[in-house]
């Protein structure tokens, strides 16, 4: 049975293949943001219901999720919670994938020509699918733990 795995983690370069990893195991993800206050972190815990948290420095916590994830579950990720309480909802595979693909088509990319920039956070679907689009269109992905203006200039400068 896929496990649920809840990186609490700043985003980098190795979280990213710890994403990866994960998903070639079979199993799904939740990304959340390291800093954020104590108690809505575990409430937003609490809310994905993960089997496992990873934490920075290898620490892991290990759970028993109640609940059974969908067919080709890839992503568990937190609603903004404006209208009350935070929802977790769930993203396949599939939907991520044709998410990269309509937004490759609009955008007239070439599969393995570009990099996409990642400098939002992936705790937030929009960050996230920054990393699914480089991964299907097979482009190269620089990511950002904080946006940095002139790392990315130069990156734009250098094509």
């Amino acid at each position: 049975m896929a496990k649920l795995i809840a990186f609490v983690k700043a985003q980098s370069r190795a979280l990213i293949t710890e994403i990866h990893d994960a998903w070639e195991a079979g199993d799904s993800v939740a990304v959340l943001d390291p800093t954020l206050p104590k108690q809505y972190l575990a409430d937003l815990i609490d809310t994905i219901d993960p089997d496992v948290i990873q934490y920075s420095g290898d620490v892991s916590e290990f759970r028993m999720r109640n609940y059974d994830l969908v067919a080709d579950a890839a992503l568990v990720i937190c609603t903004s919670g404006t209208s009350g309480k935070a929802k977790a909802v769930v993203h396949t595979h599939q939907a991520l994938q044709a998410s990269a693909a309509a937004t490759g088509s609009y955008l007239s990319i070439t599969p393995g020509v570009g990099t996409w920039i990642c400098a939002l956070p992936i705790t937030h679907i929009g960050g996230f699918t920054t990393i699914t689009k480089a991964m299907y269109q097979k482009v190269g992905l620089e990511i950002f733990e904080h946006f940095d203006y002139l790392a990315i200039q130069e990156i734009a400068k250098a094509g």
